[in-house]
């Protein structure tokens, strides 16, 4: 199906990230990652777009993550926090704290809950979880983020419905 309003772009982006496991602590991942270092541009002039020029340029973003694993790698507790501040595509501010845990019930089970928040804004926490289900090599990931805050929330039908909702599935390789 094509629109009036459809544009295809393509850019390449340029990442850099490390890793960092102290001697000292057992278990201890700290990571550093730089994303779209060569700031790429996307074409954005469709008629009818409110954007904010004919290209939209991605600035760099760095992230800081400290990850702490227990009991022979079956849980993970990790933090990460975006050093940057960053505005999107519709013009709102990013800046990301977020948390979790993740834990590993036998080889082919996982389940994680988390937080994140834009600290960047005044917008309330999201919740997240997740499940992942399958064998080494091929298993499917299923996640759920939701708002906590009901200051934007709706009402449809005598139903609230948060102002920020998403789900994914994903069917994952490992060779």
């Amino acid at each position: 199906m094509k629109g009036d309003n459809l544009v295809y772009s393509n850019a390449i982006g340029v990442d850099v990230g490390a890793a960092y496991r102290p001697l000292w602590i057992d278990n201890l991942t700290i990571g550093l990652v730089g994303k779209d270092l060569n700031s790429p541009s996307f074409k954005t002039d469709a008629p009818g777009l409110n954007t904010p020029g004919p290209n939209y340029k991605v600035d760099p973003m760095y992230r800081l993550g400290i990850n702490q694993s227990f009991w022979h790698d079956h849980c993970n507790v990790a933090v990460d926090y975006d050093l940057s501040r960053n505005t999107t595509l519709s013009g709102v501010d990013s800046q990301y704290l977020g948390g979790g845990v993740n834990v590993r019930i036998y080889h082919s089970l996982m389940l994680r809950v988390g937080a994140m928040k834009n600290v960047a804004t005044s917008e309330g926490a999201i919740a997240t979880a997740g499940l992942g289900f399958g064998i080494k090599q091929i298993s499917l990931d299923i996640a759920a983020e939701r708002s906590l805050s009901t200051r934007n929330s709706a009402t449809i039908d005598g139903v609230s419905v948060p102002d920020y909702l998403w789900v994914s599935a994903s069917l994952i390789s490992r060779w």
